[in-house]
């Protein structure tokens, strides 16, 4: 079917379930969410939020990356 293609609106989406996620300390979810997030718009304040997440859930290498 070929590549997909991300829907503008789906940034909000990503971010407001990847919040939810963090309320509730589920690391790996807000990751997943934020990551999703990250590839529609590569903003600071997300990549702040995401590589302290990362780094609160001992992936500290993977922080470094980003």
């Amino acid at each position: 079917m070929g590549d997909q293609i991300e829907f503008p609106k789906n940034y909000g989406t990503y971010m407001h379930h990847a919040l939810s996620a963090l309320q509730d300390s589920d690391y790996e979810r807000a990751i997943m969410y934020m990551k999703k997030a990250y590839v529609i718009k590569d903003e600071n304040s997300l990549n702040i939020l995401l590589v302290s997440t990362l780094f609160q859930n001992g992936q500290v290498n993977e922080a470094l990356d980003y």
